[in-house]
């Protein structure tokens, strides 16, 4: 595989990996948007009707409490329990006398990841550029292999070439020959120690 087209692939799989996530998560925001916009509009419609219980179709995103000077408290979905901060992001605002307080759900990588894995168009493209990725990291892993083969085999034959020669010229071609074989064996335990991990 030439530098070319690695590069370009290299390109394509994070271009479609990246793509991905911009399509899951701008619908995720997107349906977030929808959902808290019909949220509100429910809990402004049930804060006029003067019921205690703030009905909202998509609670799991946001919470209204509506607190009264009389010790009133409206809230969503009849939430009677300490609500984790950490979780919401929200104000508090003093309206006339009544307190309103309104937490919209902070958005988690979590969050973006199960949209992802629910939009067919953001699976798909997130699974080609696995692929692409995958078939890079494969090739230019057997091209390397396939060098340092190919490296062994000339190193090899240059030992065979001096022992060969030994005779003709026997102190060189000894020390040449020690100098090849500690050069293969150091190579060999690269090897190894590259296979083992």
């Amino acid at each position: 595989m030439n530098l070319f087209t690695s590069l370009f692939a290299m390109f394509c799989a994070i271009f479609f990996i990246v793509g991905s996530f911009y399509i899951a998560s701008d619908y995720y925001y997107y349906t977030k948007e929808e959902h808290i916009s019909k949220d509100m509009a429910m809990a402004l419609y049930s804060i006029k009707s003067n019921s205690n219980q703030i009905v909202l179709p998509y609670g799991e995103d946001m919470v209204v409490v509506v607190r009264t000077p009389n010790g009133v408290i409206k809230s969503t979905n009849l939430i009677n329990h300490p609500i984790d901060q950490n979780l919401f992001h929200g104000t508090t605002q003093k309206i006339g006398n009544d307190t309103v307080i309104v937490g919209i759900k902070i958005t988690s990588f979590g969050d973006i990841m199960t949209e992802l894995f629910k939009t067919p168009i953001a699976v798909g493209m997130f699974l080609i550029g696995l692929a692409i990725a995958t078939w890079i990291v494969w090739s230019l892993r057997k091209t390397f292999v396939d060098y340092l083969d190919e490296e062994l085999i000339e190193r090899l034959k240059a030992l065979r070439l001096t022992i060969a020669t030994a005779k003709i010229i026997p102190q060189e071609s000894s020390e040449e020959a020690k100098r090849i074989i500690d050069i293969i064996l150091s190579y060999a335990k690269e090897r190894s120690k590259e296979s083992k991990s």
